[in-house]
Order: structure tokens, then sequence, then C-alpha cells
């Protein structure tokens, strides 16, 4: 009885130490899959991890003193770092190393704490414990492991040279051929990165004397058309692309070929070419980030023929093929702007017809005056004159609200759609009419604006010396210092009130929080929608004690702003943010 008891223990945890194991390994196998580098987790990927972790912490409360304690907190601490959250790893590690000094884990553990280090952002202290592990770790597949996470540091540091170096090294330690395939392809791309096109070659060439998988077959594949390319010989580019399109064992990646295909067109210039391959992968790869890009590039191409309605059509179809798309917000911004185009343009002709409307009540005065041939002379005198003045008043406003939306669709010709020529046209005809509107001041600000901006001195003092003599009392001749403008259109406006918002970051910060909102939502495609979500973030972190919402509006920097210089750091910020989240204010609040 006592026999079976055990046995039945023993199947117990066994159970809940498998679980927590397939979990692990299934989001690892998706996470290979799906995630480039620098690109976030998807919300899948982290799902399954959080089972694994789960199952694992269930597996140290119920049986703390089996033999499999140590391997399911090794499966939370290597969980907790594909998730990103280094902070909480590298905790995970340094605990693991005093729960289980015994483990013949504790080799491995180093190396994985040394990588959430470097992930944190310490670059140099990571590899000085990476160098220092490779003199003392026993096992050769963990000393290989640590000179190829040597490399991806020098890598991401901008020292091709050294990463080169490393990832030599954990070929020459290492015996197993598909990671020393991975080594090379990232020998491969750092001579790339450094500028070695030939050497770039020769290095992926040599990936396929190892055993590739598909994923790093594929991708050196991917990488050989890149190189061709980027270097300019685009008929051996497009060579090897027909070549591999015509073989069905390159199926997995025809998409992304197709799309190398059309992007080398557009720098022959072939836009007809580029734009017919394009259109083909947008209908032959349907919701994939393949499509998702080829529609962004359709809608750029017709944004240069002026077809603005199709290209907003495109752009919105970004999002909606890959909501994860690297073009998805650009896209967004760029369908909302064009919206708001087309309405601003549909309101002018409005304005304009109701103009017209009341220039024909004008010309039909005889037929008023017969109206009117039985009231009395005096009255009918007084009822003249007030038609006469109502229709001037009429008149005035509609003038002064045709040129308003004029001005406003100038700013969108010269800030957002690159047409000069058309937004000086409409400027030029307010100040023409400056009898009629009341932002001729305006008008000539922003010409002198446009006039300075491409080089044009001469005419931009023109415009500077008729504001000041014929609008001496208008405010935007205080903006005028020494002859040099601040920005004007969208992004003076998000400026503008980026600086408002200042004013209230120590006073009133939810009123400041109130206006970089509308600066995000209104502007986000300019310099200040960006930086209103990170003070966002600041805000609610250091103003407002709030980290359930700088954590949500890091994240939505992160979402929205790929390339910035800050996305690295602010990962960071955000990881560590997460993780005392975790350790303190969820906690507290299940409590």
């Amino acid at each position: 009885m006592l026999l079976l008891v055990f046995i039945l223990g023993s199947c117990a945890y066994f159970n809940t130490f498998y679980n927590a194991q397939f979990y692990y390994e299934q989001a690892l196998k998706q996470y290979n899959e799906k995630v480039e580098e620098g690109l976030t987790v998807p919300v899948a990927v982290r799902r399954d991890f959080d089972k694994a972790i789960e199952k694992a912490n269930k597996v140290l409360v119920k049986y703390p003193d089996s033999k499999w304690a140590d391997d399911a907190y090794l499966i939370i601490g290597k969980s907790n770092f594909y998730k990103g959250d280094y902070l909480v790893a590298k905790k995970n590690f340094e605990n693991f190393i005093v729960e289980y000094p015994w483990s013949d884990k504790i080799e491995e553990v180093r190396l994985w704490h040394a990588r959430c280090v470097w992930k944190m952002g310490d670059e140099e202290f990571a590899l000085i414990e990476l160098k220092k592990y490779t003199k003392e770790v026993k096992n050769d597949k963990y000393r290989s492991e640590a000179y190829f996470t040597m490399g991806e540091i020098y890598d991401e540091l901008g020292f091709p040279d050294s990463a080169v170096s490393c990832y030599e090294k954990a070929i020459e330690t290492s015996k197993d051929d598909k990671f020393c395939a991975e080594c090379q392809y990232r020998i491969a791309r750092a001579y790339l990165r450094g500028g070695e096109i030939d050497r770039a070659i020769r290095s992926l060439n040599k990936v396929y004397d190892f055993s590739p998988t598909v994923r790093i077959g594929n991708k050196t594949q991917v990488l050989l058309v890149k190189i061709y390319s980027e270097a300019g010989r685009y008929e051996e580019a497009k060579g090897i692309i027909l070549k591999k399109l015509a073989d069905p064992d390159n199926k997995d990646i025809w998409a992304e070929l197709e799309l190398l295909l059309g992007m080398i067109y557009l720098k022959e210039g072939d836009q007809k070419a580029a734009e017919s391959r394009f259109s083909e992968i947008a209908q032959n790869y349907r919701r994939t980030p393949q499509s998702a890009e080829a529609y962004y590039h359709l809608a750029e191409l017709n944004m240069k023929s002026g077809d603005y309605k199709t290209a907003q059509k495109r752009y919105e179809m970004v999002s909606r093929e890959d909501p994860d798309s690297r073009f998805a917000f650009d896209a967004k911004q760029k369908a909302k702007l064009l919206k708001r185009f087309f309405k601003v343009q549909k309101d002018v002709e409005k304005v304009w017809k109701k103009i017209e409307e009341i220039r024909q009540v004008g010309k039909d005065k005889p037929a008023r005056e017969d109206s009117l041939k039985d009231v009395p002379e005096s009255l009918r005198r007084a009822i003249e004159v007030h038609r006469k003045r109502a229709l001037e008043v009429d008149s005035l406003e509609l003038f002064n609200d045709y040129y308003e939306k004029l001005y406003e669709l100038a700013e969108m010709y010269y800030f957002d759609l690159s047409l000069v020529d058309s937004a000086i046209a409409n400027l030029k005809k307010i100040v023409l009419d400056k009898a009629r509107n009341r932002i001729a001041d305006k008008a000539l600000y922003t010409l002198s604006y446009i006039y300075n901006d491409r080089g044009d001195t001469a005419e931009a003092k023109l415009c500077i010396e008729k504001l000041k003599g014929e609008f001496p009392l208008s405010q935007y001749i205080s903006l005028l210092d020494e002859d040099t403008l601040r920005r004007a259109g969208r992004e003076g406006e998000a400026e503008n009130l980026y600086v408002k918002a200042e004013k209230y970051f120590d006073t009133d910060p939810q009123k400041a929080i109130g206006i970089l909102s509308t600066i995000f939502n209104e502007y986000g495609d300019t310099e200040y929608g960006e930086k209103s979500t990170l003070a966002i973030a600041w805000l609610y972190e250091n103003r407002m004690y709030d980290i359930k919402n700088s954590i949500k509006w890091y994240k939505i920097f992160l979402d929205n702003y790929r390339g910035d210089p800050k996305y690295s750091e602010i990962e960071s910020k955000l990881r560590e943010l997460n993780s005392i989240y975790d350790e303190y204010v969820r906690e507290d609040s299940t409590e």
C-alpha cells in the first residue's frame, strides 16, 4: 500500500512537471518561428510561457523536494526571459544558485544570468561575465553558446569584427551542426553590416557546410538576395529570386522573395513592375506580414502619382492584413491624413457653392423689387438696407470660412503631401483677398516660412516686409526672430500644444496628460506625437504614481515608434515596471 502511494505521488508530480515542460517547449517553438530580432513577443506565445510558469510553480509549491524542482525553477527563469521580463528572470537565476547549489544545471543558469544582464542594458558587465564563464565552464555546449551570446552583444554594439571572432569560436567549440549553421549565418550578416559584401557572400555559402534548420536555410537564401540588392547587383539578385520562385521547395519564402523583387524594381526605377509585383503579393499571400508591406508600398506609389483615394484604401488595408506590421502605425496615420484631406476639399467646395448662391441672390434683384411693389416707399427702403447689410454679413462670414479652409488645404499640400506649388497658390489667394478674410497675415507668415524653407530668401523677405507693413499689429510678427521662423503646420500646432502641456507637468499633471493625449491622437505622426507618449508615461510614473497606466503608455510608445533611438532603453524601462507591478501592485490588488 505504501509502495502504491509512493508510485502515485511520483506520477502526480512528474505529470505536473511534464505539463510545465510541454507548455515551455510549445512556446519556445512558436517563439523561434515567429519572433524576429527586435520585435515584440506575440500575445499567444507569452500566454504559453505563462502557462509553463504556472505549471512549474505548482511543482515547487506542491512538491518542493522532488528531483524535478530545479528543472521547474529553470523553466520559470527561461520563460520569463523569453517573455522579455529580464529583471524577473535575473532574480529567478540568482535565487536558483542559492536554492539549488547542488544542481547539475548551475553552469546553464550562469549563462542565462549573463544574458539577462545584457538584455537589461549592461553590455560591458555581461561581456566580462561571459569571458570569465568561457574560461571556467566545463561543458562545451554552454561554452559555445556563451561565445554565441558574446557575438550577439558585439553585433548589437556595432563591432562586426569582434562579433565574427566570437561566432567563429562558437563554431570551433560546438559539435552541433545546426547551431554552427546559425553561427555561420550570423558571421555573414556581421560582414554585411560592416560593408564587406564579398566576405558576406562567401560566409553565407558556408552555411550549407553544416546542417542548417529550415528556418536558417530560408533566412540564408533571403539574406543572399538582400546582399546582392544592397550592393546594387540587381541582375544577380533577380536571377536568384526567379530561380527560387520556380522551385516548390522554396514555397515557405516565396512571399518574402516576391517582396524583395518588388523592392528591387523600385530601386531600379521601374514603378510599373514594382506595382504589379506588390499587387500580386497582396492577392496571393493574404493576411501575412508580406501582404501588409506590399499594400503599404502600393499606397506610397499611389501617393507619388497623386491617386490619393486609392492610397487611402491601401493604407487602411495594412493593419487589416497584419495588425503587428511595422508599417501599421505609419499607414494608419497616413490614411487618417488623407481622410481629413478629402473632407477639407469637400468643405471648400461646399462653402464656395454657398458663396455662388449668395451672388445669385444679388443678381435676382429685379424679381425681389417686384415683390415689394405694393410696400410703402419708406418701408421699402428700410427693407432694402436691411437685406443689403444681411447679405454683406453672410458674404463676409462665408468668405472668411472659405479662406480658412483654403489655408488648411494649403498646409496639407505643403506639410503632408509635398505639393509646394499648390500650397503657395492657395496661400496667395488668401493674401490677395485680404478684405474678405481674417487670416491674410497668417497666410503671409506661412508663405514666408515655405519660401525660406526651400531657399527662396528673396521671396521670403518680401512676404515678411508685406506682413510688417500691412499688418503691424499681427501676432505673427512677434514670431519672427531675426529672420528665423518657427515651424508652421501640424508640427507647429503639435509643438504649441506640447509647450502648453509642459506648464502643467508639476502643477496639474492630469491636465497635462489630457493635452498630451490630444497631441498623440491628433498629431501622432509628428515629432511631438512621439514625445507626448513618453511624457504621459513619465507623468503617470513620477507624478501620478500610477504604474499600470505608465506601463500602458510605455507600451504604446514601443508599439508605435519602433525606429526611435530610445527604443531599447524604453524596452528595459517597461520590463522594470512590469516586474515591479507583478511583484507588488498585482499581489496587493488580489489580496
